[in-house]
């Protein structure tokens, strides 16, 4: 067996490995979480969205581009229990882009903005071979900032929404997949305009919520950060995930359930919250506030191993990857 040495390590091993040499100072929190916490529970954040990883220019127009790049930024904040106040913008352009499909892409930040209002504070520009963008967000937590170690064993484990919509529109779109879904505007919402729970949030927050994160890579994929984080396992009841029933329609569920269901479990990009709770929260009476939570599992001590009930049978973890970049 050939080691290469020069091979570039994943995500997960370089963040560690920035986490390890590069401690925060004077009480911050940093590396490892959505967010970092600074004084007085200010929320800083940044990610990025590049050509060709993020999106296909092919498929994605750039006020859809503009305004998931900001909402996956707003998610980070919401992850932590807070709200954004400010945005930073770095916009690297490449030689193609135009005055239209800049006009295009302000467009998507106005939207958003206008629907999550924020400000946009200051930024840079700068020319590319391909497009990259990347956003800087500033929070502020509601009461104590959550945290992903901080899961308690017997804890209970709640998403927000519904999980797999983004997923079901790229495989439809990039994968050409041919199972049926009912609403492709849906989806296609879903995927290109996601929601940032920042409204509800605040809701929640009433609750005892041991840990926090958000859905950005998967479920299982996401949990299992969040449990590594807080030396913990855990229990997924992957009967109880929340699908879009309706929007898939239920001839179509019937069918094809078991498909539905393991892309809940591994689609990435929904940025709904995962959190956990000592608590049995009333899911009846946030409903009744719009608000939509479910109960999918239980947190495990860390010598047991993770695993998913699905129709009847256990699954390990590792068989249900999600996206890495």
């Amino acid at each position: 067996m050939i080691i290469n040495n020069n091979e570039l390590k994943s995500e997960l091993n370089i963040i560690e490995e920035l986490k390890n040499i590069f401690e925060p100072s004077n009480n911050y929190i940093g590396i490892g979480d959505d967010a970092a916490v600074l004084e007085h529970n200010i929320l800083v954040s940044t990610d990025a969205m590049v050509e060709g990883v993020h999106f296909l220019r092919s498929e994605a127009s750039w006020d859809d581009v503009a305004y998931k790049l900001f909402a996956s930024n707003a998610s980070d904040i919401a992850a932590m229990g807070g709200y954004p106040t400010a945005y930073t913008l770095t916009l690297s352009l490449p030689h193609y882009w135009t005055n239209q499909d800049h006009k295009m892409f302000l467009s998507g930040i106005k939207d958003f903005l206008q629907e999550f209002p924020a400000d946009l504070i200051g930024g840079d520009l700068v020319r590319s071979k391909e497009f990259f963008a990347s956003v800087t967000v500033l929070g502020k937590s509601v009461s104590t900032p959550c945290l992903r170690s901080t899961a308690k064993e017997g804890d209970f484990i709640y998403c927000t929404g519904t999980l797999g919509d983004s997923r079901l529109w790229l495989n439809k779109i990039v994968q050409k997949n041919t199972l049926p879904i009912l609403d492709e505007d849906y989806f296609k919402k879903r995927h290109y305009r996601p929601t940032p729970r920042i409204e509800w949030i605040q809701t929640l927050k009433r609750f005892p919520l041991n840990s926090l994160m958000d859905i950005s890579d998967g479920l299982v994929e996401d949990l299992q950060k969040l449990c590594r984080a807080s030396k913990k396992s855990f229990y997924i009841d992957g009967d109880s995930i929340p699908l879009s029933e309706e929007a898939i329609g239920i001839n179509n569920l019937k069918e094809h359930k078991s498909y539905y269901q393991k892309e809940a479990l591994i689609g990435g990009e929904d940025y709904e919250l995962l959190f956990t709770s000592p608590e049995i929260i009333n899911e009846a009476e946030l409903l009744k506030e719009n608000i939509k939570i479910s109960r999918i599992g239980r947190i495990l001590p860390l010598q047991e191993q993770s695993f998913i009930s699905l129709q009847g049978k256990q699954h390990k973890a590792s068989e249900f990857k999600g996206f890495e970049h």
